[in-house]
């Protein structure tokens, strides 16, 4: 079914309709050169036939005791999704409801057959998987995460001469080329941040590009990037001597932006079941004996207790509503007496946990050094990393009470203190 609905500008209908060609003097009954496609765009418009997809396919979840509406609902509000991308999301589920539901309590496999097997691997647990399609995350696979960030090699800077307007920019993180360039001025750092998000995303849609020629006696090829509206949303400042320069341009860009952004992922890790000492001289967790302390760690940090460790700074996970609907999503279909510890990760944070929680795994499956001095080394830096992690917020600016209602507001435990370096309060 994902596979149907893959292209679903070609075909919306979920009705059908055939030109009948077995009837005298047929030619009456339709225009020239009528097609199907013709004939079901005349019973229901495009909006009409995507509310008859989703009201079809919310049949076919509930059937299955699953439901999609609060996820549209948070999707639709946050970033203003299409049904397009709904519909798609909701199909995925659907085509592997049976797996990740058979499997959603299932482990990942510790010691594999071959060390390929350990990273850049589908080999994680139905818990992951299931999160991940709940989310609408396509890749759920285990794999680096920390290179993909959007603070890294991109500027949301303050336009010149103006107070209170921002622009985007994307560069590669080699040439320094910029890649995108925002076509409009915002009015705050985060509106600029949420385009240059959903640019990123339809850069690396086939839909999302507006292939252009410039005017003049020599016209070049150019293009833009899209909404699913067709409103301009990022431009890439460059003409090209042919159109098939373009599309070369335009295939090393999606390759480029899906390396570098995809970032959209998850790490989970059981503390009993990875993480527990197994001679005398192993690293533990750091322990509170004292009944009467209040700010110790846990008397118990072992049993029935995860991390789920997710990028901060990777694609919708910057948005702070969208934030709290995973957690939400974690929480519920996490298993009712384990204890999750969820954390969002900095790209610094998740690199040092990457490099450490990787090579765990490796030592853990019996793959390269295993001497007991490697084992022991590799579980002592995985534990100082997950220790010493914290949760990243975006910052925001403290404002008079008379300042624009429109401005980001400041919240305690989901936001950090920064500056309004545009001369705000």
């Amino acid at each position: 079914m994902a596979q149907r609905f893959s292209n679903l500008g070609n075909d919306r209908h979920t009705l059908s309709a055939q030109v009948v060609t077995s009837i005298v003097d047929q030619e009456l009954l339709y225009p020239a050169n009528a097609t199907p496609r013709m004939l079901a765009d005349a019973i229901e418009s495009g909006s009409e036939a995507a509310a008859r997809q989703q009201r079809l396919l919310d049949h076919l979840l509930a059937r299955v005791a699953e439901d999609f509406a609060d996820y549209a609902g948070a999707m639709a509000s946050a970033f203003g999704y299409d049904s397009d991308r709904l519909i798609g999301d909701r199909c995925r589920f659907l085509q592997e409801v049976a797996e990740l539901s058979r499997d959603r309590a299932g482990a990942f496999v510790q010691r594999p057959a071959t060390a390929a097997e350990v990273w850049n691997t589908p080999n994680v647990s139905g818990l992951e998987r299931r999160v991940a399609r709940l989310l609408g995350i396509p890749d759920f696979t285990r794999r680096n995460l920390g290179l993909q960030s959007y603070d890294t090699y991109n500027e949301i800077d303050a336009v010149p001469d103006s107070v209170n307007e921002f622009r985007f920019r994307v560069r590669h993180a080699v040439t320094n080329a910029i890649l995108l360039s925002s076509s409009t001025r915002y009015p705050t750092r985060e509106a600029a941040r949420e385009a240059m998000i959903l640019a990123i995303e339809r850069v690396q849609l086939p839909a999302g590009y507006q292939r252009l020629m410039t005017a003049g006696s020599e016209p070049k090829p150019y293009f833009n990037i899209v909404d699913a509206g067709g409103e301009v949303i990022a431009r890439r400042i460059q003409y090209f001597d042919s159109a098939a320069a373009m599309e070369t341009a335009i295939a090393d860009l999606i390759t480029y932006l899906a390396d570098h952004y995809g970032g959209e992922g998850m790490y989970l890790v059981e503390h009993l079941l990875l993480l527990r000492p197994r001679a005398a001289t192993d690293r533990m967790f750091d322990i509170c004996t004292d009944a009467g302390c209040e700010d110790c760690s846990d008397l118990d940090p072992y049993s029935y207790r995860v991390h789920v460790l997710l990028p901060a700074y990777a694609g919708r996970f910057q948005n702070e509503g969208f934030r709290r609907f995973v957690e939400q999503v974690i929480r519920a279909e996490m298993p009712a007496h384990i204890l999750p510890t969820v954390c969002w990760l900095g790209t610094n944070d998740m690199a040092d946990f990457e490099g450490a929680w990787r090579n765990w795994l490796m030592v853990h499956a019996g793959f390269g050094s295993t001497t007991e001095a490697t084992r022991q080394a590799r579980l002592d830096a995985l534990i100082d990393v997950l220790q010493r992690a914290k949760n990243v917020y975006s910052a925001r600016a403290l404002f008079d009470c008379t300042s624009d209602e429109t401005k980001p507001p400041f919240i305690l435990g989901q936001t950090s203190l920064g500056t309004e370096p545009t001369g705000g309060n």
